[in-house]
């Protein structure tokens, strides 16, 4: 538990890729003047005391999609992080590389590159059919690529990789607090509040914190947290979605009991999503 590591002032956002990560460095970079990427197990405390101009209340530490939390990080800073319903997170992986974007596209690309040097063998997984990726044969796609040996539980490994400080299956353990996509703003503003009790710093008067706590509406707060970014990315930019709804793509029964009972099977058990495709969740 979080207590465990007692008052930690420092903050941290450990980020999973395509899980509304962009919208949250959005809110780190409001409430924070400098944003530190780490490299390893630094001492955070002996970073922050070599500039004097960076202290708890100004800096945040950011954990880009390469690094994973680990205890002696846990144990300096509080670690909030992200995760999304599985299907839903699929989707968005494979529309952003439909249209040639993502570190996940690259790892593709490089290994039609590597194996056959065809890289149009890449067409036969990914979508052709701009914007939105959605016609019968796009769809075919989709499955051909959810089927591909490099996608088969690349979610909950990344799950794992990131979140677990002790590498062993389903203890993820190195998070002090979850935003859900789904509930982003009442979830990330609750992740806030939890840093600030526990001994953080919070100015609640930035423009972009007031803004989503003027709004009941959840997917308004990640239109906010995405009114300064113009980055192509159909995940974080909720008003202009590449993609079809999550259920186009996961209408197979088959595919969908792979998803709830494979890999991801320990993410709907443990966050409580009722299922593939759903947005509805156990708030416990």
């Amino acid at each position: 538990s979080s207590s465990a590591f007692g008052s930690r002032d420092i903050l941290v956002f450990n980020h999973n890729p395509k899980a509304g990560g962009g919208s949250i460095k959005e809110v780190m970079n409001d409430l924070r003047t400098h944003e530190i990427i780490p490299a390893g197990n630094t001492r955070f405390r002996k970073i922050l005391n070599q500039e004097p101009n960076r202290n708890t209340n100004n800096s945040y530490f950011y954990l880009n999609e390469k690094a994973k939390s680990t205890k002696a990080i846990r144990r300096q800073g509080y670690i909030i992080g992200s995760i999304r319903e599985p299907c839903n997170q699929y989707v968005s992986l494979w529309s952003f590389g439909s249209g040639k974007h993502g570190g996940f596209y690259k790892i593709m690309e490089n290994y039609y590159t590597k194996h056959t040097r065809e890289d149009d063998k890449l067409s036969y997984y990914y979508g052709q059919d701009e914007p939105l990726f959605s016609t019968s044969e796009d769809i075919e796609r989709f499955q051909r690529w959810m089927h591909h040996p490099l996608v088969q539980g690349r979610i909950s490994t990344r799950v794992k990789s990131i979140y677990s400080t002790t590498n062993q299956d389903d203890n993820i353990d190195g998070v002090d607090c979850y935003v859900f996509v789904e509930q982003f703003q009442s979830s990330l503003i609750n992740c806030l509040q939890r840093f600030e009790a526990q001994g953080g710093y919070i100015d609640w008067s930035t423009p972009l914190i007031a803004a989503m706590l003027r709004s009941n509406d959840e997917d308004h707060g990640r239109r906010i947290a995405n009114s300064t970014t113009s980055k192509d990315n159909p995940l974080e930019s909720p008003q202009a979605y590449h993609h079809a709804p999550c259920t186009t793509y996961f209408h197979n029964a088959s595919l969908i009991q792979e998803m709830q009972n494979g890999p991801e099977k320990f993410i709907y058990n443990t966050f409580g999503y009722e299922g593939c495709c759903s947005k509805e969740f156990r708030k416990n």
